[in-house]
């Protein structure tokens, strides 16, 4: 477990690269500090971009739509 490297203002997270030898990809999971929110991602600027997004709501779109 790492902690993602953001500005303060989007809180505290965490993270995971998952490299497993079935996957031809890592698979990055990470959650915030209270663990209500969880989400995989392929990407580590793809974690970035949805930490960002302001709102709960907005988090799950983008990972419906990138994830």
């Amino acid at each position: 477990m790492k902690k993602v490297r953001i500005s303060k203002k989007y809180g505290v997270w965490f993270y995971e690269k998952i490299q497993e030898r079935e996957l031809e990809f890592a698979v990055y999971e990470f959650w915030n500090e209270e663990g209500s929110e969880k989400y995989s991602v392929c990407k580590y600027s793809q974690m970035l971009e949805c930490i960002k997004e302001q709102e709960k709501e907005l988090r799950e779109k983008y990972i419906r739509i990138y994830g």
